[in-house]
């Protein structure tokens, strides 16, 4: 039997730093400076992870630098 447990923090740093690693290996962005694509390639990262799931949508709590990128991603505001 598997003995299952919920991700804390430290895991999903983890994660992150790897896929962030993988993102620069295959050049989606320059280094680990270039803030905006780095948010950019997570975000379609997630997207994608969530597309393979059977959510059927994804609620992001927005800032104005985000909200750019947002709209890039097709996201629609629900509030005004």
């Amino acid at each position: 039997m598997l003995n299952l447990r919920q991700a804390n923090l430290a895991d999903l740093e983890a994660l992150v730093l790897l896929r962030l690693e993988f993102l620069l290996e295959v050049g989606d962005i320059r280094d680990d400076s270039d803030t905006a694509a780095i948010a950019a390639a997570l975000l379609r990262e997630i997207i994608s992870f969530v597309k393979e799931t059977e959510a059927k949508c994804i609620w992001l709590h927005t800032t104005k630098d985000g909200k750019h990128l947002y709209k890039k991603l097709d996201f629609i505001s629900t509030t005004k």
